[in-house]
């Protein structure tokens, strides 16, 4: 009889315990289409097959520990946004040296912003050597290996720093004319500073022929991609 009673009791309790944790857990999964990043963590945790569902969920919602888990399996994407919360101190997190980490490993998967943003922080550490390798790769890799209309502007944006770059003839030797082709590149993918900075050169002919009516051009081009408005 007495032993009757213990089975009894301990099927009442786990019973009782695994309720509780369904109730735990269904909480969770509230708390996360609530927006909770944490409880995204726990909820993909809990559910190994939708993990990385609920964890890329977690990392959009600037949960540092969910992008890492993604970028130890090789998404690059959640690389360049645990780069992007180190190298903005997102949480408290700052950590340069972790962002430049992160950014190589996007700019390896594929992640163009990886390759500008870990371009301007080499630039920033005065590192312009190393900085020219980046930019340079980013440059070379042109529009149509870009994932988002945004990546191909950093394209454009990472040939108008390799240009000033080869311009102030820092990290490299000086060369007005690869400045010249590095802000044609920028240009043509939509940088507006690159056209200013080669209607400049055309100007007064520096790396390029002197030539005012392409000068003028190159301002009127880069007047429509700001706004337009006074061109």
């Amino acid at each position: 009889m007495k032993l009757r009673i213990q089975v009894i009791l301990c099927i009442f309790l786990c019973v009782v315990a695994s309720q509780t944790s369904a109730e735990a857990q269904t909480e969770d999964e509230a708390a996360c289409d609530g927006g909770n990043a944490s409880a995204c963590m726990m909820v993909g945790d809990l559910y190994e097959v939708e993990a990385e569902g609920l964890y890329k969920k977690a990392c959009y919602m600037r949960e540092v520990s969910a992008c890492l888990k993604l970028c130890d399996g090789g998404n690059a994407s959640a690389c360049m946004m645990a780069g992007e919360f180190y190298d903005l101190g997102v949480g408290g997190t700052e950590d340069k040296a972790k962002a430049a980490d992160f950014y190589q490993k996007a700019c390896d998967g594929g992640i163009a912003r990886g390759c500008a943003k870990l371009g301007d922080l080499y630039a920033t550490g005065l590192l312009y050597k190393k900085a020219v390798e980046i930019y340079q790769k980013d440059c070379d890799v042109g529009a149509e290996f870009c994932f988002y209309p945004k990546d191909c502007d950093l394209n454009a944006g990472s040939c108008y720093s390799l240009g000033v770059l080869y311009y102030e003839g820092k990290g490299v030797t000086k060369d007005l004319k690869k400045a010249a082709e590095s802000f044609q590149k920028a240009c043509d993918g939509g940088d507006c500073l690159g056209c200013l900075r080669l209607g400049g050169m055309y100007e007064i002919g520096e790396g390029v022929t002197k030539d005012q009516d392409k000068a003028d051009g190159l301002y009127y081009k880069a007047c429509k991609l700001q706004d337009g408005k006074d061109c």
